[in-house]
């Protein structure tokens, strides 16, 4: 025959002396659910400090030019005549592109579909983190790999004596050689400067 006795709520705790019932759910302390809260806090500042080091650090590696980077005028892969318009107007789309496209198309999705602040926040964090762990390991690479742009030549502007140097005597040069000191861009092309 089933038994017809309360059974108590899990989440109720029976009082020994008095046979008194307390409900613990209602008993959590608001110091509890302020130090919860200050953890979760906690978490994203930390998330948030990884992203923004991630970024400085990807410029702090690209301060000091590779001082092992040497080239010959008689390589065909850098001696592309392209027209001297600066690529800073790419860049621009591609950061556009890249950044404030995802931004509004995740904030305006999640804000129909009316998600919460906090998972908005996780979906701009998750896009943050992989932006600057892509920037962090591209410099990496145009750094250990420094591939020079394909119109170098056009670009370093070498004097006459260097250029006749290393073309009859196939004698690499420096980048140091180069009269136009503004090369750290084409220095570092990896491969170009729209795919970086």
């Amino acid at each position: 025959m089933r038994s017809t006795a309360h059974t108590p709520d899990p989440g109720i705790l029976k009082n020994a002396h008095d046979g008194s019932y307390t409900d613990t759910k209602s008993a959590v302390s608001t110091g509890d659910t302020n130090r919860d809260r200050f953890k979760i806090w906690f978490l994203y500042a930390a998330d948030w400090i990884v992203v923004i080091l991630a970024v400085v650090i990807s410029q702090l590696i690209l301060i000091p030019l590779p001082h092992s980077i040497m080239f010959l005028v008689t390589d065909p892969t850098i001696q592309q005549n392209f027209s001297n318009g600066s690529p800073v107007g790419t860049e621009r789309v591609c950061v556009v592109l890249s950044t404030a496209v995802p931004t509004v198309i995740m904030v305006l999705w999640l804000g129909y579909f009316r998600r919460s602040a906090h998972e908005i926040h996780n979906s701009l964090l998750g896009l943050a983190m992989a932006l600057s762990m892509c920037a962090l390991f591209t410099s990496v690479y145009k750094q250990v790999g420094a591939v020079l742009a394909p119109d170098f030549i056009n670009k370093c502007d070498l004097s006459q004596d260097a250029f006749e140097r290393s073309f009859r005597n196939n004698v690499p040069l420096s980048y140091r050689e180069c009269q136009n000191k503004d090369v750290r861009r084409e220095l570092r092309a990896f491969p170009s400067n729209v795919i970086s």
